[in-house]
């Protein structure tokens, strides 16, 4: 932007700047207007730099001074606003002082006196001094010091010299919200962000010793993750923080709206190292039109400002076309806009204005049919305006359902402690038709569940399992005989293992390991990632468990011939592409299974174990015969179902679909939706059909549970129709096995009720021909009535 121009810039390790190291030694630094005087903190020392180009000038008097602390010396300085030079120490958690010194002004030519040494946080158990804020001069200088809780301290003092501190409990912030970067702004309120935290403004009460927020600007959406060191002119309504994320750093400068709507980026100055900051460590001092950035490991920028220069609303990125169901809860679109503040907000639908619909986004709750449409906005600011282009598409799809389901309960995600919804730490899921338990699994517990209703029974004791791997449970299985099989994740060239459950009651332990052991084994000898699929069947000495490579063309069945040891058995599949079943498996009938990763089609295979080799006999397309997206599936094989979650639907659903047992393709018969819609880039899924009731996890979005009968055939059309002298005509039409299947006909549509001809046939592949030698006269109609 126009309004700013760089003073000058130094890079890490540059000649003359010994103290601008790689190091992560040098963390602070203050400006003083009144002599154009910058200070840089390390600690090695405290460093005099000359405001106006850069240059070194001298270095505060260390003689009396002891910091101790955590780094052994300086960690942060700010100036008073009578040129008052304050620097401390960073202490530690739960024990160590606070150190803080006074100069009486930036030269050499003065020594230091203490300020402060003891406990900010009173026996909080806080840690002190990661960053600092100074404002006012004389008896009205007051510093404020961040910690990596919820408290901050502020210190006052009544001559100037020599103050106290009060703890303020900030009540409605996250923990470490103001770990990387604090400042003063108007009155009785503060700036602070930590990084990949939000940026928050504080008001609190230094009387009552409480606070809370006014504005919370939330990051990545509203305010880059990875700022840090944040300051803020609040004549202008400027802030900056110097963003880690980028290559190479940069100070950053937003515009502040003064509303809920996130800060505009109008200036991005880039610093002149490029180096790694580990330790996220970054300080600003803004005054009077100036400002100064210490990026560690990273060198200094320093900036003059004035207000913003005014350009026309630019939309960076417009709202963006949807696709959702009816039954969403919430809908939003939103717009990405620079230019100059204030920006005026008008959203419109098929090109009229929504009444009130005047902020950077628009939602609508519950969505009916009648919302789908065109949406755009118009921005205006005094410069100019702008229309979004092209409108965003909004299409709504009513679910599909089926009689023969029943949702009996949901949870979302933030209903429970092990469902979050963004850590992807819960993955495993299996249902015992024995207790009636389902069984959750994050990486270190097993959660028992009441099937009925979601209820929490207790957990299994996970103790003693082993170490080996990249997750020490990471998928379930339960056989027909309620014995539960737990296996880790092991990445490529890590130990696989199974344990054995005999007992699902709380606080029941582990009885043994069914492959593996200990340490663990690789369990095909291939050297692929085990353990993202499992799938279990049989019981007893009949007992198998299916796992598949992730991204490879195994799989391994483990057998067994005392129900407790298992023998592991590699199976290369032939005619399948690497990673085919690396997210979704089931077992079909006999020496089958079912596979389904997201973008790879749904596959049936044959295996035989003697040989070790397996390959598709049936294969449905994915994008047009499957969703693409689907895995984490599983089989009712009795009744020919599919259950999957699709991770393409807003919200995420898990799906029920009839499977022909032909080339047909599955038919989908039912949709259930999850309770949350959060990202699940990882597309990390698990269900379990048993007993007429389906259960499904989709990690970062919570369980859905139902119960499903056997549903209608699907809808079908003839397909074919041809007559020959002496046969007769002969229909086809696509069927599903197992299915019977009624041709009727009726020699005029004036007829109101149609004639069965021939016995009704139970379709057992596809197409089916039904051949009818018994027409006379001139036109004979027909259908086919599925039963």
């Amino acid at each position: 932007n126009s309004s700013v121009s760089q003073l000058w810039r130094v890079a890490a390790n540059q000649s003359g700047y010994a103290y601008l190291t790689t190091t992560d030694n040098t963390r602070g630094i203050a400006y003083d207007t009144n002599t154009h005087r910058v200070v840089v903190s390390s600690t090695t020392g405290l460093f005099i730099l000359n405001g106006d180009n850069g240059t070194n000038v001298a270095s505060l008097s260390l003689t009396g001074v002891t910091f101790g602390g955590l780094l052994g010396g300086c960690d942060q300085v700010g100036i008073a606003d009578d040129g008052v030079v304050y620097a401390g120490n960073l202490n530690s958690s739960g024990g160590g002082a606070f150190n803080l010194y006074r100069w009486s002004a930036p030269t050499n030519t003065v020594t230091a006196v203490s300020a402060y040494t003891g406990d900010p946080g009173s026996g909080s158990n806080d840690r002190w001094g990661d960053n600092f804020a100074v404002r006012g001069a004389g008896a009205n200088t007051q510093i404020l010091l961040a910690s990596k809780g919820t408290n901050v301290a502020l210190l006052t003092t009544t001559d100037g010299t020599n103050y106290t501190t009060s703890l303020i409990a900030i009540t409605n912030a996250t923990s470490g919200f103001t770990g990387n970067g604090i400042t003063f702004s108007a009155g009785n309120t503060f700036w602070a962000k930590s990084s990949g935290g939000n940026l928050w403004q504080i008001a609190y009460d230094p009387i009552a010793l409480t606070g809370g927020v006014l504005f919370n600007y939330t990051q990545p959406g509203q305010i880059p993750s990875s700022m840090v060191g944040v300051g803020v002119d609040t004549a202008l309504n400027i802030v900056a923080g110097i963003i880690l994320s980028d290559s190479p750093d940069n100070l950053q400068l937003f515009q502040l709206t003064g509303t809920a709507d996130g800060p505009v980026l109008f200036q991005q100055s880039f610093f002149a190292s490029n180096n790694g900051n580990g330790n996220n460590n970054a300080a600003i001092s803004m005054k009077s039109g100036r400002i100064y950035g210490l990026d560690v490991n990273n060198g200094i920028l320093a900036l003059s400002y004035g207000a913003p220069a005014g350009t026309p609303p630019i939309i960076v990125t417009p709202p963006a076309s949807q696709t959702v169901y009816t039954n969403i809860r919430v809908l939003t679109f939103t717009v990405n806009v620079s230019g100059s503040i204030p920006l005026l907000y008008q959203w419109r639908y098929n090109s009229n204005n929504i009444s009130g619909a005047t902020s950077s986004s628009y939602s609508i709750t519950n969505p009916p049919l009648s919302a789908a449409g065109y949406y755009d906005v118009i921005v205006r600011n005094v410069s100019g305006m702008v229309t979004s282009s092209p409108p965003a598409l909004l299409t709504l799809i009513i679910p599909t359902t089926s009689t023969v389901v029943t949702q009996l309960w949901t949870l979302a995600a933030g209903s429970r402690a092990y469902l979050d919804g963004s850590s992807y730490n819960t993955r495993g899921l299996a249902y015992d038709t024995n207790t009636g338990t389902l069984l959750l699994a994050d990486h270190a517990n097993i959660y028992l569940l009441a099937g009925t209703n979601g209820s929490d029974i207790g957990t299994l004791n996970t103790v003693g399992l082993p170490a080996g791997g990249n997750f020490l449970i990471d998928q379930l299985g339960v056989a027909d005989d309620g014995v539960l099989y737990s296996c880790n994740l092991a990445l490529a060239g890590q130990l696989f293992s199974i344990v054995q459950w005999t007992s699902l009651a709380p606080g029941s332990v582990g009885t043994g390991y069914a492959f593996g052991g200990a340490t663990g084994a690789d369990p095909s000898g291939t050297g692929d990632r085990w353990g993202d699929t499992l799938a279990v069947r049989g019981s007893g000495a009949a007992t198998e468990i299916l796992c598949a490579s992730y991204s490879g063309t195994f799989v391994v069945i483990f057998d067994t011939t005392d129900g407790s040891t298992f023998t592991a058995h590699p199976i290369n599949i032939t005619n399948a592409p690497a990673g085919f079943s690396g997210q979704g498996i089931a077992f079909g009938s006999g020496n089958t299974f079912w596979a389904k990763s997201p973008g790879f089609n749904l596959r049936l295979i044959n295996y035989d174990k003697t040989s070790g080799l397996g390959g598709a006999i049936l294969t449905y397309t994915a994008g047009s015969q499957i969703n693409s997206s689907m895995d984490g599936i599983s089989m009712d094989v009795a009744n020919n179902i599919l259950g999957g979650v699709v991770f393409s639907d807003t919200p995420n659903d898990f799906q029920l679909l009839q499977l022909s047992g032909n080339t047909n393709p599955p038919a989908l018969f039912d949709q259930a939706f999850f309770g949350s819609v959060n990202p699940n880039i990882q597309n990390n899924a698990a269900s379990t059909l048993k007993g007429g009731l389906g259960f499904a996890l989709d990690v970062n979005n919570g369980v859905v549970a139902l119960s499903y009968g056997v549903p209608p055939p699907p809808a079908f059309s003839i397909t074919s129709v041809s007559y020959q002298v002496g046969t007769g005509t002969t229909l086809t039409w696509p069927t599903f096995n197992g299915r019977t299947y009624q041709v009727e006909y009726k020699n005029s549509l004036l007829n109101t009720s149609w004639t069965p001809v021939g016995s009704p046939i139970v379709a057992s592949g596809t197409p089916t021909l039904f051949t009818d030698s018994t027409a006379t006269g001139t036109a004979r109609y027909y259908h086919v009535v599925a039963q």
